[in-house]
């Protein structure tokens, strides 16, 4: 078995683990953990975006000034 194959059969575990010691709390939880993935995917969008933004002349430029 290598690393991945051991880290999937773990989040399983894990998985059943928090349906059976609370199944509601674990839909609950898995519902906050999308959401913050996906407030955090949506971010880090903005930031790239922000950062590669370009100056109006349709050249690409940094926040830094870097271009």
């Amino acid at each position: 078995m290598n690393a991945k194959q051991i880290s999937i059969y773990l989040l399983i575990l894990f998985l059943v683990f928090l349906i059976v010691t609370d199944a509601s709390q674990a839909g609950d939880f898995g519902r906050q953990f999308f959401d913050w993935i996906g407030t955090g995917l949506g971010r880090f969008l903005d930031f790239l975006d922000s950062l590669f933004e370009t100056d109006g002349d349709n050249e690409p430029g940094t926040a830094l000034g870097l271009w």
